[in-house]
């Protein structure tokens, strides 16, 4: 990651990211649960989506599927 480095380890980063994604939090309650600032949750989640893409083991769907065909 460019720029300051983050206060939080790599382990961190991604539980960070998980609870992110899992419960779409919004940043603030993120970034206030890991002691971090909002713009810090945007450039942790941002640079662990891009690991996962670029390392090829994870791809993500070009179109959302509609909502009336989730179930």
């Amino acid at each position: 990651m460019n720029g300051r480095p983050t206060k939080l380890c790599i382990e961190d980063q991604a539980l960070l990211c998980l609870s992110y994604w899992r419960k779409y939090r919004i940043l603030f309650h993120v970034a206030t649960s890991y002691d971090v600032s909002e713009p810090a949750v945007s450039r942790i989640s941002r640079h662990i989506e891009d690991c996962l893409i670029q390392s090829n083991l994870f791809n993500l769907p070009k179109k959302l599927p509609e909502a009336e065909s989730i179930h």
